[in-house]
């Protein structure tokens, strides 16, 4: 019975999972998937002076594209905390900025 349990939960849990990522494509603006569209090319930035985002990190270009596209400004003026959870508030004002609300 606990197997029968477990894989009811598995596909439920995969379910959700479809249905969260099929809902937040759809909500991403047109530009995300845009071709040869330079405001979309992360790999082109600018260099940042936040103290904790180094060149090596995986999330740099990233981290760079939004400061250069006024996405973001960090935490502060020094810092943009990348190893810290986003907020409601910031998470509302991001998808004011890339127009998905």
């Amino acid at each position: 019975m606990a197997d029968i349990v477990r894989y009811s939960c598995s596909w439920k849990r995969l379910l959700i999972l479809l249905l969260s990522l099929t809902m937040i494509i759809t909500l991403m603006p047109p530009s995300v998937f845009a071709e040869n569209d330079s405001s979309t090319d992360i790999t082109d930035s600018t260099n940042t002076s936040f103290s904790d985002v180094k060149s090596s990190d995986y999330f740099y270009s990233p981290v760079n594209w939004a400061v250069q596209n006024e996405i973001t400004k960090g935490t502060t003026s020094t810092t943009f905390s990348p190893d810290q959870g986003c907020t409601r508030a910031q998470a509302i004002t991001f998808s004011q900025v890339l127009n998905l609300v």
